[in-house]
């Protein structure tokens, strides 16, 4: 489900032709950080490290959860 809030048409994140990086739109970041915390007990730890990594490069310095 998170993947779908940081990345709603399913485009590919790397491609051969350089474009800049997609913007995670700020709502999609807030289900993506309450989905995580839902997350983290109820998933296996390491699901929820990808997942929170995931978020955390997709959305960049606007995710305030993870690093602190």
């Amino acid at each position: 489900m998170i993947d779908i809030y940081l990345n709603p048409d399913q485009d590919l994140y790397y491609t051969n032709v350089e474009e800049g990086s997609k913007v995670v739109d700020e709502m999609n970041l807030r289900a993506c950080e309450s989905l995580l915390r839902e997350m983290q007990t109820r998933a296996s730890y390491f699901r929820y490290i990808v997942m929170e990594s995931y978020v955390f490069f997709l959305g960049g310095a606007r995710y305030k959860g993870g690093l602190e």
